[in-house]
This record gives structure tokens, sequence and C-alpha cells, in this order.
């Protein structure tokens, strides 16, 4: 909800983001990693949309899946693409650890919101 409001205000375009952990994927069976992690990739992607659509319709609004570590992928993006604010949720999707958002909050190159509380998307969780 504050993202999506501040969007508005400042007529900003909106970049959603969701990293796949390269450590988790390293846990996987050689023989299904690929697998798993494309169906991980793919349900991901569809949450992302979901919440674009539904939170962000109106807006410029790119979606992005990436794959490493969550915190320095989140950081190299912002520098990537010259973010100018990174919203951050703090409530626990599965896996989160709130060691992301405090790595972020300090190697980022901009400043950070960390937004606590759920929304009408807050029940689309990546697998």
């Amino acid at each position: 909800e504050p993202a999506r409001e501040l969007a508005q205000r400042c007529g900003a375009g909106v970049l959603l983001v969701s990293v796949l952990e390269r450590a988790r994927l390293r846990e996987l069976h050689p023989l299904f990693k690929d697998e798993v992690a494309g169906e991980q990739r793919r349900a991901r992607q569809t949450a992302l949309d979901v919440v674009a659509g539904q939170m962000f319709r109106g807006l410029a609004v790119r979606t992005l899946v990436l794959e490493g570590d969550v915190e320095a992928e989140i950081v190299r993006l912002a520098v990537q693409e010259s973010v100018d604010l990174i919203v951050m949720g703090t409530h626990a999707w599965r896996g989160f650890r709130r060691g992301y958002v405090e790595g972020v909050v300090r190697h980022a190159p901009c400043a950070v919101l960390t937004v606590k509380g759920s929304s009408p998307a807050s029940d689309v969780r990546p697998c």
C-alpha cells in the first residue's frame, strides 16, 4: 500500500523483484535442481504479476526474478537501475529473514523504506 501511494504521488515507476537464493538451490539434488529452480522462477514470476496487477494497476510496473544472494542482488539492481527508493516488507514470507532487510539498508545506494503490515496481495507468496 505505501509503495503504491508513493509511486502514484511521485509519478514513479515500480520495479517488483523476487530473488531466488542461490544457496537454497545448491541444497537441491542435482537431478532435480534445474527443474525445481525453473518451477520456482515461474511461481515467483506469477506471484509478481498478480501483485503488479492487483496493487499497481495503472502504474508503470516491471517485474524481475533474479537468482543469487538476496541482499547483494537487490543492492546490485538498485545501483544498475539508479533506483531512488527501495521498499521492502518486514512481514515474514516463507523463507524471508529479517537479515535481508538489514543488509539492504546498510549497503543500498539509496533510501530504504521498510513497511510492516498486510495488504490484499500479502497472501500471494513465492514458493
